[in-house]
């Protein structure tokens, strides 16, 4: 058995990769051409639940956050039964929501 240690696997190969198709044509190669391309733009519409979702995401990210400290104080209020629960305005909330 004779193995070709001749075999130049890296010659045929770069061969490959000098070959270079343009398939665009620069501004010098239109001037002899008066027909141009303009590339297309995609366009997306929003539904306007999409919208509502984008602008609360935007303002939950640039809000400076949780009250901690208020967190803290309706915590310590419930756990030590001070804090009243005014169901009125609870209920009149909720029903200006659904407007």
């Amino acid at each position: 058995m004779v193995i070709n240690t001749n075999n130049d696997l890296t010659a045929k190969t770069s061969n490959h990769s000098n070959h270079k198709v343009a398939n665009t044509a620069t501004s010098a190669d239109r001037q002899g051409n008066k027909q141009t391309t303009v590339p297309s733009r995609d366009q997306v519409d929003l539904s306007q639940e999409a919208q509502t979702i984008k602008n609360l995401e935007a303002k939950a990210q640039s809000s400076e956050g949780v009250d901690t400290a208020k967190v803290e104080e309706l915590r310590q209020r419930i756990a030590s039964g001070d804090y009243a629960i005014n169901s009125q305005s609870i209920a009149e909330k909720m029903i200006g929501l659904d407007n």
